[in-house]
């Protein structure tokens, strides 16, 4: 029986990104919400929790899939260090993944440049720099 998923930003680029591969992958997307939705009287049904959503819509999710117990997968950016520091609190009630990038060349470049400043890190003369650009239309 396919996993029932609660996929919180489903009409975004990413939610509907994961519904079209979601039954590849043994898993349902039994509640598709967007803002505005209440999220609340849907959660126990569910076995599962993705957000792809917005930044405010985050926290109040992991809460809820917190109080439910329900796993849940975050690739929502832009908190606050407060919101940061609250959720990672809940990762420690519920299993959690929470990456602010879930694309394998962004990865890959996040493990080269670990893997750069290991090596120039015994060299004080060299002072690397990475820099982030997105798109115009990244929220």
């Amino acid at each position: 029986m396919p996993k029932k998923i609660l996929l919180s930003g489903a009409k975004g680029r990413m939610g509907q990104a994961i519904q079209s591969i979601a039954m590849d992958h043994d898993c349902h997307i039994s509640h598709p919400i967007d803002l505005g939705d209440d999220p609340g009287s849907l959660i126990g049904e569910c076995d599962a929790v993705i957000d792809f959503s917005l930044r405010d819509a985050t926290l109040p999710l992991a809460t809820l899939a917190a109080e439910h117990g329900k796993p849940m997968v975050i690739g929502t950016t832009g908190h606050e260090k407060e919101e940061r520091e609250k959720i990672a609190r809940l990762s420690e009630i519920i299993p959690m993944v929470w990456a602010g990038n879930f694309s394998t060349g962004v990865n890959l470049l996040f493990f080269l440049t670990q893997k750069a400043a290991e090596v120039l890190d015994a060299k004080s003369d060299f002072d690397p720099e990475v820099i982030e650009m997105h798109h115009r239309l990244k929220k």
